[in-house]
């Protein structure tokens, strides 16, 4: 029908913190391949050692070349991801 909404929202054009109740966003420029992110300020509630595994997780990936070690690298990637993702969001409720 002319001249009527769309049912369908627009993509929003940023992406909120997994945190709930952060209302801390981030640019879907800055990250396009991102599904969700963590706030600087949630980010660093994860300790300094599982960010630092992932970080040098990333620099290890930066120089594969074949598809196995890719593949290993991202399942590797996602599992640090989840478990930063997870201790951010205890520690930020006091749980842990």
């Amino acid at each position: 029908m002319p001249g009527s909404v769309s049912a369908m929202p627009a993509a929003s054009d940023r992406i909120p913190c997994c945190v709930p109740f952060c209302r801390r966003t981030a640019a879907r420029r800055d990250f396009p391949f991102a599904g969700e992110i963590l706030c600087g300020k949630h980010y660093r509630l994860a300790s300094k050692v599982l960010r630092r595994r992932r970080s040098r997780l990333k620099r290890i990936g930066k120089r594969a070349l074949d598809a196995s070690t890719w593949a290993r690298i991202d399942r590797l990637d996602a599992i640090l991801w989840r478990q930063i993702k997870s201790q951010a969001i205890e520690r930020a409720f006091g749980v842990a």
